[in-house]
């Protein structure tokens, strides 16, 4: 019977973690023409979805007319309202008006044209304005957006947008009403479109049942995964499903308003329900302690987050001892996941200060307290046959020696660093200061101080940076309006300043101290550390929804 219960729990583990790999994160949902809400984990995205249409030809069904007007599920809490250009079977301004109205948090894009036609007073009408050869980007409401020129026809008073959009893993391009005619085929491979990964295609659906030209066009100079048709309505030939499904078999089509798709996610199968994040339970919005007696240990400083790499196979983190007779110990340690199964802690052959780079390819450390003399630093470990090898140095202080030292690094997407160092003269504690270096041709630019609602000065400690992958908030500690220590968030605007930093609630500041926030490789959770008394700190985890609740919080005041 023993052997029996436990063939049982293996196999309720094993389902538990399949069903959770096969989770869907991506819906499309067709509304009508050339209209889609798509919704990415909690990010809901409406393109050329706003509109009544024309009388006696097509119009858009009255009941999904209403649920739009009044921001009625699954309308509800949209990010972001995109409209690639000014046609009345793509926009309706009113209907934009009435449904911004009705949902504070959205903001509106589209080309500068309709939006300076539109002359919106909220401050949340956002207006492109691409040249033919030079996209413009932007990030907004934690969206990446890269707008195109791709222009509707020849001579065309109406400036067409075709919209880049990347959030959360999932890529996505919606052409508008873009005329191929307007461009060479050389001209439009400029775009680099298949090199951007695109997971969903939307193209007009008349260019996917055409001659090889268009094809090409379609296949090697846009490419993705998977391809859904534009314009059901208003286009002459008519929709002709059957030619686009032979010429496209991977294309998504609609067959009435309202259906959705889901996008097929790749299927991660685990066998070991522990092997994720040490076997420990995930938490939801309320922090709980990370891994209590293995790496939260009471007689130890848990000095920063732990460093998991992106494939979750490894974690380095480090550990302080104080000692009343003699100088405090400092350990870096050190975990490997095998077949499935974690090994014990033990100490790491690297440095302090753990972090890798977002492929997993090298783990950076501070250096030793000698070369720290030296002004080297900081440096890194490379992998090399699945273990650690050739011992290199950025030499980041010898070439800016006014910054001293590199300390919590943290890397974006693009490899632009963040980190705090030196700052002579900014009047914070210690002359802390949280700086940005961009990786400019496989080297890093000079280092920008951030503005001052981050770099807070009157003595105040700002340090222990932690970027978004894309750039869209920073996380950090400090000690300003008087706490011991608080996280705190600054929002990159849509003029791609800072916001104001916001402290976190009571959930995740308390009296106690909090600092080194870290984000999970995958995003889903936020690691941070809260003292518990003198000499023990441990490492607190929860749930990166807070994130955006917190965000949604701030855009409705």
């Amino acid at each position: 019977m023993k052997s029996k219960a436990i063939i049982i729990l293996l196999l309720l583990s094993y389902i538990t973690v399949t069903s959770f790999a096969q989770q869907y994160k991506t819906e499309v949902t067709y509304v009508g023409n050339a209209g889609f809400l798509i919704k990415v984990g909690d990010k809901k995205i409406l393109i050329d979805a706003l509109f009544k249409g024309y009388p006696g030809s097509y119009e858009l069904p009255a009941d999904i007319q209403s649920k739009l007007l009044s921001a009625m599920p699954p309308f509800d809490d949209v990010d972001l309202i995109i409209v690639t250009h000014a046609h009345g079977d793509h926009v309706d301004v009113s209907m934009v008006t009435t449904y911004m109205k009705h949902n504070p948090q959205t903001v509106f894009v589209s080309t500068k044209q309709l939006v300076d036609h539109m002359n919106d007073s909220t401050g949340r009408s956002i207006g492109f304005n691409p040249t033919k050869g030079q996209p413009e980007k932007r990030i907004i409401n934690g969206i990446n957006i890269e707008a195109f020129l791709l222009p509707h026809g020849p001579d065309s008073r109406i400036i067409n947008n075709g919209f880049l959009i990347s959030v959360d893993g999932t890529t996505l391009l919606h052409t508008g009403d873009v005329d191929f005619d307007q461009f060479t085929f050389e001209e439009f491979r400029l775009h680099q479109f298949p090199e951007k990964e695109i997971d969903l295609s939307f193209i007009q659906h008349f260019y996917l049942t055409s001659d090889s030209v268009y094809r090409k066009f379609v296949t090697v100079g846009i490419g993705g995964k998977y391809i859904i048709p534009i314009h059901y309505h208003f286009t002459t030939p008519p929709f002709d499903s059957l030619i686009i499904k032979q010429n496209y078999p991977e294309a998504i089509l609609f067959n009435d308003e309202m259906q959705s798709w889901h996008m097929p996610q790749e299927e991660i199968l685990y066998s070991d329900i522990n092997w994720a994040y040490l076997g420990q339970t995930p938490p939801d919005t309320i922090p709980i302690v990370f891994a209590p007696g293995i790496i939260s240990t009471d007689s130890t400083i848990e000095h920063g987050s732990p460093a998991f790499s992106p494939d979750g196979n490894e974690v380095f983190w480090q550990s302080n001892k104080r000692h009343k007779d003699k100088e405090t110990e400092i350990y870096g340690m050190y975990m490997k996941c095998v077949d499935g199964h974690w090994t014990e802690p033990e100490t790491s052959p690297f440095g302090e200060m753990p972090v890798f780079s977002l492929d997993g390819q090298r783990l950076y450390f501070l250096p030793s307290k000698e070369n720290r003399k030296e002004r080297r630093g900081p440096y890194y470990v490379e992998k090399y046959n699945n273990s650690w090898s050739y011992l290199g140095c950025m030499d980041f202080i010898s070439q800016f020696p006014e910054i001293k030292y590199t300390y919590s690094l943290s890397f974006a997407a693009d490899g632009t660093m963040y980190f705090f160092g030196h700052a002579e003269g900014l009047e914070t504690m210690n002359n802390f200061g949280i700086y940005r270096s961009e990786l400019v041709n496989g080297n890093y630019s000079k280092p920008e101080l951030l503005p001052q609602s981050i770099n807070a000065t009157d003595g105040v400690l700002n340090w222990t940076p932690t970027i978004a992958h894309d750039e869209s908030y920073l996380l950090f500690s400090s000690n300003r309006h008087n706490s011991q220590q608080d996280i705190y968030i600054c929002f990159k605007l849509a003029d791609n300043s800072w916001s104001e930093a916001y402290p976190f609630g009571e959930e995740i500041n308390t009296s106690r101290g909090e600092r080194f926030p870290k984000l999970s490789p995958d995003g889903r959770y936020l690691f941070f550390t809260r003292w518990v008394e003198p000499g023990n700190e441990d490492i607190m985890w929860v749930s990166s929804k807070v994130i955006d609740n917190l965000r949604k919080r701030l855009i409705k005041k």
